[in-house]
């Protein structure tokens, strides 16, 4: 009678994750990241200060950071914590000079700001609340395309 190796399920599995990239031809992962550099919820904890390239009616702010590549897409996205809540964001560099800005006039809960990094830096989020006093955390996501 002749006797047959078998591999264990484990084994098995482990040498087809590791031997997967170079059947399909690539070295690429195969469960990509999905290019989030922040999610986060915090409260408009902060007094707004009176510049010119935010709404003039901000009476809170948040501030948080964030670390981005260079040359790749980074888009931010903050909803207020009420359905009569108007952020506007504001993207500063490492030097504090604006790199993205939503507007001054916001007409939604949700808003959203759009830059491309020249450089990998770490960036600062502001978020200006421009509909008066509103209560709770804001939700703030900053996502980064892949290439």
């Amino acid at each position: 009678m002749t006797r047959v190796k078998t591999m264990r399920p484990l084994k098995c599995i482990a040498m087809m994750v590791v031997a997967a990239p170079f059947i399909l031809g690539t070295t690429c992962p195969l469960f990509p990241g999905t290019g989030t550099l922040l999610n986060q919820q915090l409260p408009a904890n902060l007094a707004a200060t009176g510049e010119n390239d935010i709404c003039a009616t901000a009476a809170s702010a948040l501030q948080t950071t964030f670390q981005a590549d260079a040359n790749k897409a980074v888009t931010a996205t903050v909803t207020g914590p009420a359905s009569n809540s108007r952020p506007q964001i504001r993207i500063l560099d490492n030097n504090n000079q604006p790199v993205a800005n939503s507007g001054t006039g916001p007409t939604s809960r949700t808003t959203t700001a759009t830059f491309t990094p020249s450089a990998s830096l770490t960036f600062t989020l502001q978020v200006f609340e421009c509909a008066g006093a509103v209560a709770g955390n804001y939700d703030i996501q900053v996502v980064q395309a892949p290439f």
